[in-house]
């Protein structure tokens, strides 16, 4: 049986006349809020928008994590949940300013590999949000770069390890046009490419 229009015209006005109000909840809305912006940050820097010159991430979304993450050192309760947003909000500040110099430079290739490891950053970063976990995170940018599983041989050497790490982060750049974890669409292995280096 289909209601009648003027059926739907009751509901609609019954709906309207008793409004379901939640309470507005500061802290929800800043952490949602975060999330998106990283969110943002997060895709438009990897789907190659930012690199068609998109310039919402330094004109728009950076800040927006700025100014929501101090607005998150104020209403948060818990002092580790303060303490990530009062290391996030100075965070985006920095990062807006390696952007724009980065872009100042005119490098093709150096602006492609800013926009990988400020996509890998901001998915760590967003992570920790909505996890709960508020953990300031190692971001990809300054992770080590070495294989997940290390042979007995690299285990046993510091400097050795210090040589892949080096010759990784270079690597990465070459083969995959930026910082990456994933080789699957890389033109070459970095990790394969550098332990055989390395080991001669």
């Amino acid at each position: 049986m289909e209601t009648t229009k003027q059926e739907t015209e009751e509901i609609v006005h019954e709906h309207h006349a008793k409004p379901i109000i939640k309470d507005f909840n500061d802290l929800e809305y800043t952490r949602r809020e975060l999330a998106g912006e990283l969110y943002e940050i997060q895709k438009h820097a990897s789907n190659g928008s930012a690199l068609a010159n998109c310039k919402c991430i330094q004109e728009k979304h950076l800040l927006g994590v700025r100014t929501e993450a101090a607005e998150g050192v104020t209403i948060a309760t818990d002092p580790h949940e303060k303490e990530f947003y009062a290391w996030l909000s100075p965070w985006a500040d920095k990062t807006l300013d390696h952007v724009l110099n980065t872009l100042d430079q005119n490098n093709e290739a150096q602006e492609r590999a800013m926009w990988g490891t400020l996509a890998d950053d901001t998915r760590e970063i967003r992570h920790e949000i909505t996890n709960g976990t508020f953990t300031p995170p190692n971001p990809a940018s300054k992770r080590s770069y070495l294989p997940k599983n290390l042979t007995e041989n690299e285990k046993s050497d510091a400097e050795l390890r210090e040589l892949l790490s080096r010759c990784i982060r270079k690597a990465e750049i070459k083969c995959c046009g930026g910082p990456t974890k994933d080789y699957s669409q890389c033109e070459c292995n970095p990790i394969a490419i550098c332990r055989a280096s390395v080991e001669n």
